[in-house]
């Protein structure tokens, strides 16, 4: 019986340490999706076409 517990806490710790490094992920992704969104939207309102050039490059080198 404590071994069937022990398993079982051992399995549940598994279980919250791969929820912890998806979280870290999701994180990642949606701090990079923010600083994508924010590079558009300064390059769409940007009248400086050389600026817009240039942070559209940015974001071509923040997507590959």
């Amino acid at each position: 019986m404590l071994d069937e517990i022990l398993s079982a806490l051992q399995q549940l710790q598994i279980k919250i340490n791969e929820t912890k490094d998806d979280t870290e992920r999701c994180k990642g992704e949606i701090s990079r999706i923010y600083s994508i969104l924010s590079k558009l939207v300064v390059a769409t309102f940007t009248e400086d076409k050389d600026q817009r050039i240039k942070i559209l490059r940015e974001l071509l080198s923040q997507l590959e």
